[in-house]
């Protein structure tokens, strides 16, 4: 019997087309991938497109049909830093979708970064009056509202471009930049979060200061 058609040979066989399958399927998702970034970063503001439909559409849509609708008050006024990490992160095909540079600023810009405002400060709003209800204390609701709004709309857009260009250059120096800038988009929603904690706990330590 030759060594061709031994059952040996026949399971080498399949073991080497299944990891050829692999390869194939693995190769296609990044094919996928590569042809979503490109896309994005070739058609004019398709990164807006996809921010709205994605962080306006579905994700609110999301939480209503699991029954975490309380979280929207929490989730509206996180869009602003969200926009300003896809804007400084996605380059200049996205700056439109939050824009911070006036000289650089399209009409498109405009309603984007109006609309983002707009949303946030609802946001803000519920959120406060939902704090002091549940507090049972106006100063509560109006402290955390006041101390939100100068998260969002005086430090985020401050200081999120900072870290990333600084995170950037770090990594740069150490040669760890990922594709896509990844990186960057890391590097910002790890100090939206830092952001948060520090709204919380501000919210908490003024509010007791004002209480005692």
């Amino acid at each position: 019997m030759s060594y061709t058609n031994s059952p040996a040979y026949n399971m080498s066989k399949d073991i080497n087309n299944s990891n050829n399958s692999n390869n194939n399927n693995n190769n296609v998702n990044k094919n996928v991938i590569r042809t979503f970034f490109d896309l994005c970063l070739t058609l004019p503001n398709i990164g807006l497109f996809v921010f709205y439909l994605i962080f306006i559409l579905l994700v609110p849509l999301i939480l209503i049909a699991i029954n975490k609708s309380n979280l929207i008050t929490i989730y509206l006024p996180l869009l602003v830093p969200i926009a300003i990490v896809i804007s400084e992160s996605g380059g200049r095909k996205v700056r439109q979708l939050y824009p911070l540079k006036t000289n650089e600023t399209k009409l498109i810009g405009k309603v984007s970064k109006l609309l983002l405002n707009f949303m946030a400060i609802c946001g803000i709003m519920w959120m406060a009056v939902s704090n002091g209800i549940n507090k049972n204390s106006l100063v509560y609701g109006v402290l955390s509202g006041i101390v939100l709004i100068g998260v969002v709309f005086l430090i985020s857009p401050e200081f999120i471009p900072i870290v990333i260009r600084e995170g950037d250059k770090y990594l740069e120096k150490k040669d760890a930049k990922m594709k896509h800038n990844i990186h960057k988009y890391g590097i910002g929603l790890l100090f939206i979060i830092i952001l948060y904690v520090f709204d919380i706990v501000f919210t908490e330590v003024s509010y007791r200061s004002l209480s005692s």
